[in-house]
């Protein structure tokens, strides 16, 4: 299960809901510190496309069970969501404790949390 900050694209939810993949998100509005809260109760990574995540979990410390955050500015939702299935499975191991940051061309990966 992954937890889907409000700017997922619903493509990129029914690509992933079709290879077996549940979610549950916020109510629509809902401050970023309180959508990192109810993903760390739900036990679950975020997924997001929001930058301000970055900041929060790395920089301020916030706690995270894991965040993806996918920066592929111009490219059509079927095609981010073929890149994060991409990543997803393939670094699946790597989603817990980890800010997992997918572009174009790379992944990066960096702990939370001071781990």
């Amino acid at each position: 299960m992954i937890f889907a900050d409000e700017c997922v694209h619903r493509l990129i939810l029914e690509l992933l809901s079709q290879s077996g993949y549940t979610f549950q998100r916020p109510p629509p509005g809902t401050r970023d510190e309180i959508v990192l809260q109810l993903s760390v109760q739900a036990g679950v990574v975020l997924l997001t496309g929001d930058k301000d995540f970055g900041d929060l979990t790395v920089r301020d410390g916030h706690p995270a069970i894991g965040v993806v955050l996918y920066r592929l500015p111009g490219v059509r939702p079927t095609d981010q969501a073929i890149r994060i299935l991409e990543v997803l499975t393939t670094h699946k191991d790597l989603l817990h404790g980890n800010l997992v940051v997918i572009d174009r061309n790379r992944v990066r990966i960096r702990p939370l949390n001071g781990r």
